[in-house]
């Protein structure tokens, strides 16, 4: 969510200070209109990786989108796009039939991706389906056969461990923080500027949205942004701890672990 211009600080970009200290890249880079995906960062992002090498530089990849990192990681896989006759095939199979139906079919296609979704996780099960409709190879086989971007030995990884008291505390803090500094002007300016967009699912965006727009009070929008941003936390953390290999924790104190 940092690359987009319009909320930088909404979306706790790195502002003059943190810039003048050390160089930032692909923060605040593209407009929330713009066509935007994981295999897009990726391409930039080797692209900064590259040029840090040439300069001698040791890149330093921050973030907390598990997807991205996890994508540099272990690469991302490639799958071919769906045709619109697939797309059709599809439409007509979500329209007569439900998610649990849907499931069940995928299990006949592509059972080790079946086995890892819920019956009611309705957009990835359709996403098998068409993936499979659309080559006649499971999903799961394209991601298996992934190649990681970066070889294992060029990098380390490092877990930021925060207690769950102090994190959220954090996240409490921090929204009330962006309030002062203009987050509202923010929010208020991107619906003057494009209004009618689709726009992301931003932390805080939708409950500061609503606020602007007179169907809450200002102390539920901030009530309903914090609890929104402990619960990103909350699932960002356990995810990380299960889907991450690391090689250092930094814990309390500024103490390294391995």
């Amino acid at each position: 969510m940092q690359v987009y211009k319009e909320l930088p600080i909404l979306t706790a970009q790195p502002d003059l200070s943190d810039q003048l200290h050390s160089p930032h890249r692909l923060y605040s880079i593209i407009e929330m209109d713009t066509h935007y995906s994981v295999a897009i960062w990726l391409d930039w992002v080797k692209r900064e990786i590259t040029s840090c090498k040439e300069k001698r530089r040791a890149p330093v990849i921050v973030g907390g989108s598990g997807l991205y990192i996890k994508s540099l990681v272990d690469g991302l896989a490639f799958i071919p796009g769906i045709s619109e006759s697939t797309r059709r095939k599809m439409a007509e199979m979500i329209s007569s039939s439900d998610s649990v139906s849907l499931h069940k079919r995928l299990f006949a296609y592509d059972p080790d991706l079946a086995r890892r979704l819920a019956p009611s996780d309705l957009k990835r099960i359709t996403r098998g389906l068409a993936v499979y409709l659309e080559t006649r190879i499971a999903l799961s086989k394209w991601q298996s056969d992934t190649k990681p971007y970066l070889p294992r030995d060029e990098f380390f990884i490092i877990n930021v461990d925060i207690e769950r008291e102090s994190l959220y505390r954090n996240c409490n803090t921090r929204f009330v923080a962006m309030l002062k500094m203009g987050a509202v002007d923010e929010v208020e300016t991107l619906l003057n500027q494009k209004p009618g967009i689709k726009y992301p699912k931003i932390l805080g965006l939708y409950e500061l949205i609503n606020w602007l727009e007179g169907k809450t009070t200002k102390e539920e929008a901030i009530e309903k942004a914090q609890q929104f941003t402990r619960n990103y936390a909350k699932r960002q953390t356990t995810w990380f701890r299960n889907q991450m290999r690391y090689d250092f924790f930094l814990r309390k104190g500024g103490r390294y672990e391995q």
